[in-house]
C-alpha cells in the first residue's frame, strides 16, 4: 500500500535582505554575470555508442570581460577555463 505524506509539498520562501549579503566581484570589477554555456565533445569511445557525442554543462560568465566566475566552476572544469 503506497501512502502519501499527510501535508502538501509547498516550497519555502525565505525573505532575504539584499543588504545582508555580499557581491559576487569579477577581478575585472564588475558585479554583472550572465549565464552560458560550455560545450565539450565526448569520445565515442567514453560513451560506448561508437560517435562522438556533445554536452553542454553551465556556467556564469562576466559581461564586462568574458571571463567565468572562478568560484562557480567545477574543479575538474578550471584547467581548461579562462577564469
Amino acid at each position: 500500500m503506497n501512502q502519501q505524506s499527510q501535508f502538501p509539498s509547498q516550497p519555502i520562501t525565505i525573505k532575504i535582505n539584499p543588504a545582508d549579503t555580499s557581491a559576487v566581484i569579477c577581478p575585472c570589477g564588475s558585479e554583472v554575470f550572465s549565464e552560458g554555456v560550455m560545450l565539450r565533445k565526448i569520445s565515442g569511445i567514453l560513451t560506448g555508442s561508437g560517435k562522438t557525442t556533445i554536452k553542454g554543462f553551465p556556467v556564469m560568465y562576466c559581461v564586462k570581460c568574458g571571463k567565468a566566475v572562478p568560484e562557480f566552476v567545477p574543479e575538474e572544469f578550471k584547467p581548461i577555463v579562462a577564469c
